[in-house]
């Protein structure tokens, strides 16, 4: 009976790391060559993946160098360049539509009144008829 080694690496196969003239041939005539055998020095194979190792760990770290340079300039881009007088003109009309008391429509009885209090009547409406204290699926209290 065939040890446990014999079923693992029969005899008719080629070692990676023998020499091709000290082995057999595989059933198909193919047999695994040291790298040298190829024509590629093992010497020149490790300077190839040590130095593709080293430009990858260059790349991240300038990719990284890169991103906080530019978050820095982000931030500073506030200072260098204010927000234009329309925006700010825009930002103060929409905090006053959002806070102030105003007639929307005088003909049609149309009023407007702050978010707020807005809020506080329709949880108010809410709770005196019943309605359900769940939030629906999809909504935040």
């Amino acid at each position: 009976m065939p040890s446990a080694w014999q079923i693992i690496f029969p005899q008719n196969y080629c070692y990676p790391f023998t020499y091709y003239r000290t082995q057999p041939r595989t059933a198909h005539g193919v047999c695994l060559l040291p790298m040298a055998d190829y024509g590629i020095p093992l010497s020149k194979l490790f300077f190839a993946g040590l130095l593709s190792l080293i430009l990858t760990i260059d790349a991240i770290m300038g990719l990284q160098a890169l991103y906080y340079w530019q978050l820095d300039r982000a931030e500073t881009s506030a200072d260098l360049y204010p927000p234009s007088s329309k925006l700010e003109k825009r930002l103060a009309d929409q905090r006053t539509r959002l806070t102030d008391y105003r007639i929307e429509d005088a003909k049609k009885g149309i009023v407007a009144i702050p978010i707020g209090r807005a809020m506080q009547l329709v949880v108010h409406e809410l709770s005196r008829n019943g309605a359900a204290t769940t939030v629906p699926e999809g909504e935040s209290r």
